[in-house]
């Protein structure tokens, strides 16, 4: 079950980092044409940018854990023994979980603490940009937690 969610999830992930980069782009070029253009750079264009570059890199962060193709000591691989890779992969689910807890105890946090902020230009509340940590912290967990089930029975 939580496996068929995940996939959704992934779905829906991908989705909206591509339509962030998408609208990331449209809106860099717009703020650099009006600046160099016209000499007049729209209000809302930095504070819209920095929004989506960091909901843009939260967000492939959290895909990079959930297709497996972050950062990692692969050479471990060729070196060890299948048994003890095991429990390198054990250690390393452990430790996104971790990690994932962390991030939704402290994300929620820093959300709440800039709730009453406001983003200029925008008018929204600066934990429009914060609450994208904790988002991170349930999706990496999830996942982690799953990645940890399915190699637990295959034992």
């Amino acid at each position: 079950m939580l496996d068929k969610f995940l996939k959704k999830l992934e779905k829906v992930i991908n989705i909206i980092i591509s339509l962030a980069l998408s609208i990331l782009v449209f809106t860099v070029t717009f703020i650099a044409f009006r600046r160099y253009i016209f000499s007049n750079t729209p209000q809302w264009g930095e504070p819209l940018a920095l929004l989506l570059m960091v909901w843009f890199s939260i967000l492939a962060s959290a895909m990079g854990v959930i297709k497996n193709i972050h950062l990692r000591m692969s050479v471990m691989d060729s070196i060890l023994p299948k048994k003890y890779i095991l429990y390198f992969e054990h250690a390393s689910n452990i430790l996104w979980i971790i990690l994932s807890i962390l991030a939704v105890v402290y994300g929620v946090s820093l959300t709440i603490l800039s709730g009453r902020n406001i983003l200029t230009g925008l008018n929204i509340p600066a934990s429009a940009i914060y609450i994208s940590i904790p988002i991170f912290g349930i999706i990496v967990g999830l996942t982690s937690l799953n990645k940890e089930l399915i190699l637990c029975k295959q034992q």
